[in-house]
């Protein structure tokens, strides 16, 4: 994970969860991943909130996002 934690980052009022995040980019599951070089399993298991980001500074440059809101919508998991 680069060493990278969400603990302590600012969090915003205006980001969805990371479904919905990817989804305002017009990305499918499949395509996000091929482009963060993951399986499409892994990243259903990230946006349920199972896993952490692997790699959150490039998940957050593919979003179009700060690591701040990638963070927020990473907390926002619904249950």
């Amino acid at each position: 994970m680069l060493g990278l934690r969400f603990d302590g980052l600012e969090m915003t009022d205006d980001v969805d969860d990371l479904r919905r995040l990817r989804q305002s980019v017009g990305l499918t599951r499949a395509e996000a991943a091929a482009r963060l070089g993951i399986e499409a399993f892994t990243l259903q298991r990230v946006e349920e909130g199972l896993e952490l980001p692997p790699d959150p500074r490039l998940m957050a440059r593919v979003y179009g996002v700060s690591r701040a809101d990638l963070a927020a919508a990473a907390r926002r998991v619904e249950g």
